[in-house]
């Protein structure tokens, strides 16, 4: 298609040929033919004409591009998605079978006799790890009460019973005597063995730490 060289007035004052300007715009020119534009054909001469493409022509298959796949691929993909969906669980439960045979080979580690820690403990040690308690208490003979009661004297002695020093409710009500056995639970967490109780302390984690601090006070407490 191609557009026709416009041409000037011919002198008469109005367009080519006496035709409007507007009316001139409306035709193009189509294999050397004047034609409305509302007149063209839809395609050029000797192109195959084709009927206009509707959405609602088209079946399902067009629209829906899932719907092309075969029975086969789909039966395919299924059965690999099986098989990886299994495998994990197969890979779970070897892991525990596994887990469970290991603990059942492996001995349980048994926690040291404090008889022994007793035996080899280093008072000294003790007496260094007994620095964080003189905020709380004292050993000296007719001392000031702190935070915490006066532990001269306290080993062997019933747990709420030194005198001057207001006890709490739970360590009243638990009918303990201080031995050593005691006084090393205590010391992992003085909460667990007594909840309620005033003592603000998080306790002694290493068993061999509370060995040579009961060492220590085994020497320290007593009375001369």
């Amino acid at each position: 298609m191609r557009l026709l060289p416009t041409r000037h007035g011919d002198g008469r004052g109005g367009a080519a040929g006496g035709q409007p300007l507007a009316q001139r715009q409306r035709h193009r020119s189509f294999d050397h033919q004047h034609l409305p534009l509302r007149h063209l054909p839809a395609y050029p001469a000797g192109h195959p004409r084709r009927s206009p493409v509707h959405v609602g022509n088209l079946g399902r298959r067009e629209l829906n591009p899932i719907s092309r796949i075969t029975p086969a691929l789909l039966a395919a993909t299924l059965a690999l998605w099986a098989c990886a969906g299994e495998q994990p669980a197969a890979t779970s439960a070897g892991a525990e079978s596994s887990g469970a045979a290991a603990a059942e080979s492996t001995p349980a580690v048994e926690e040291e006799d404090l008889a022994t820690l007793l035996a080899a403990a280093n008072s000294d040690r003790g007496r260094r790890l007994y620095i964080q308690c003189r905020a709380c208490h004292t050993l000296v003979a007719e001392g000031n009460q702190l935070l915490g009661p006066n532990l001269l004297g306290f080993l062997d002695r019933p747990a709420g019973t030194a005198p001057g020093y207001e006890y709490s409710e739970a360590l009243l009500a638990s009918e303990i005597t201080w031995t050593p056995e005691t006084l090393d639970h205590w010391m992992r967490s003085p909460s667990e063995v007594i909840p309620g109780n005033k003592m603000i302390f998080a306790g002694i984690r290493r068993a061999r730490d509370r060995a040579d601090l009961i060492a220590y006070l085994q020497q320290a407490t007593v009375q001369q």
